[in-house]
């Protein structure tokens, strides 16, 4: 089986990670990332600021574009627990057949789940004689 990471819960479109998570896929996945803080409008108040992780060449790190089947992410997620969700996240694991195929379908605001093309009804209509008629 495959094992893959799913949002359960998020209220948010984005894929969260907690910084803890973020630390630990970081050390797995062997990524040379850093976390920064960004301050936050001009007011000069050093505690107006959100914390983001780079890349070495000072890129955002996207989330997004972890694969949901990356196994430090897997690990990550089965390790911290709900520990690992970040900003309105739930994460999860689930399995899948392996050899299958996913996607990972939003089915409200920002909560997912994973779908097989076995998990799928398909209709054909030339399969149902009359049905147009």
């Amino acid at each position: 089986m495959t094992k893959i990471v799913y949002d359960a819960g998020a209220f948010i479109p984005d894929f969260h990670l907690s910084h803890m998570a973020m630390e630990l896929y970081a050390k797995l996945a062997k990524k040379d990332w850093r976390k920064v803080r960004l301050q936050l409008g001009d007011r000069g108040d050093p505690d107006f600021y959100i914390e983001v992780w780079e890349e070495a060449d000072g890129s955002r790190v996207n989330t997004n574009a972890i694969p949901r089947h990356d196994p430090a992410l897997v690990e990550v997620v089965e390790t911290l627990r709900d520990g690992a969700s970040g900003l309105a996240s739930y994460l999860k694991v689930t399995e899948i057949p392996d050899g299958s195929i996913y996607r990972i379908e939003k089915i409200a605001l920002g909560a997912e789940r994973v779908v097989i093309p076995e998990d799928l009804e398909w209709i054909n209509p030339r399969g149902n004689p009359g049905a147009w008629e």
